[in-house]
């Protein structure tokens, strides 16, 4: 009878072995998010010899808004939010038009695309400092009619980002909701489909 006893303790103790092995077990890996969808650009738009800003003001703005993004959008990007991926790439975008060789926007977009955080220091600028710059630069207006058009659209893509990331700043966010109202928000979507900035296709020549 000791015996038996023995071999259905001994049973039991294998049947259950696996199912403690399995408890064991490692979890399986967090899956990586999707690769970042690089911002490309056909022809750099906003550059300070199409606009009203400095050739300096270009390349800060370009570097803000890359440092902005990896600091405030990276988490979310990381853990596979395809909502954060579009803003940043937007942000990255408009940089690209601002400051086309912007080294910070380049190192942001490739870090994300091998599922890291971008390894840029922080934005150095104090939060309300830059968007009343963005403000202001955004109130500039252009000394040449040629790129007037041009100054006038930039406006409307710095005067939200202004809002968007101090939604305390009641000067950017009175011109941003202002613009709402008169139909001038930002065409971040023709933006990013290359369609703002080309030139009208040629009409045929007469015979």
């Amino acid at each position: 009878m000791k015996r038996l006893l023995r071999i259905s303790a001994a049973l039991t103790l294998l049947a259950a072995a696996p199912h403690a092995a399995a408890q064991k077990a490692d979890p399986p890996p967090t899956p990586k998010p999707a690769p970042f969808p690089q911002p490309k650009i056909r022809l750099a738009i906003f550059t300070h010899e199409l606009t009203a800003l400095l050739q300096p003001e270009c390349e800060r703005i370009a570097t803000w808004l890359a440092r902005y993004a990896a600091a405030s959008l990276s988490p979310a990007i990381l853990s596979g939010n395809t909502d954060a991926a579009e803003s940043a790439r937007r942000l990255l975008t408009l940089a690209l038009h601002l400051d086309p060789g912007n080294a910070s926007v380049a190192r942001a977009a490739l870090r994300w695309n091998e599922g890291q955080a971008p390894n840029l220091p922080p934005p150095d600028e104090n939060l309300r400092v830059l968007t009343d710059f963005l403000v202001r630069a955004a109130e500039r207006k252009s000394a040449s009619p040629a790129t007037s058009d041009r100054q006038a659209l930039l406006a409307r893509f710095l005067v939200r980002i202004a809002a968007d990331a101090d939604p305390l700043n009641e000067s950017a966010v009175h011109r941003s909701e202002l613009n709402d109202r008169n139909g001038l928000g930002p065409p971040w979507r023709a933006l990013m489909a290359g369609r703002l900035g080309t030139l009208p296709p040629k009409a045929p020549a007469s015979r």
